[in-house]
């Protein structure tokens, strides 16, 4: 992955902090070099663990799928590392029941609900709450960033 970021992109070809598309051609580039991707085959209520450094990409069900994908990224850092404006956007996510991205202290960019499929249109499972509300306790509003230690 290295030799790929020094040699076959630039700086400023990256659209976002935190995250880069590869293209079909650059998945050719990892390929000729014995990089192969790997379907990760989990099972409800597996645990998958990794470095989110690696190239990684999800992928929904598809319209026609019966299949409901419900993830949960869990990123760690030390509260210290978090600014004010940080920990204001965390709020917001927490209590509207949005994601962000992979950042726990930094490049806290709220994710849109709206989870279409590839045909443009609105998987119908989509929900604004969960089934089942968490309780609010003093240590899950801490580990939210939504309360100090």
């Amino acid at each position: 992955m290295e030799n790929f970021l020094d040699t076959e992109t630039k700086a400023d070809t990256w659209e976002k902090k935190d995250f880069r598309f590869i293209s079909e051609d650059e998945m050719t580039w990892f390929e000729s070099r014995g990089m192969m991707p790997i379907k990760v085959l989990a099972e409800p209520g597996d645990l998958i663990i990794w470095d989110s450094r690696t190239v990684h990409w999800g992928g929904e069900p598809t319209a026609d799928s019966n299949t409901i994908r419900t993830v949960i990224y869990a990123s760690y850092s030390p509260a210290k590392l978090a600014t004010r404006e940080t920990l204001e956007r965390k709020k917001e996510a927490f209590e509207s029941f949005l994601a962000t991205t992979h950042w726990a202290h930094d490049n806290v960019v709220i994710r849109e609900r709206e989870a279409c499929f590839d045909d443009g249109s609105v998987d119908p499972r989509n929900r604004s709450k969960p089934l089942e509300e968490p309780e609010y306790s003093d240590r899950l509003l801490q580990l939210a960033g939504l309360k100090s230690y």
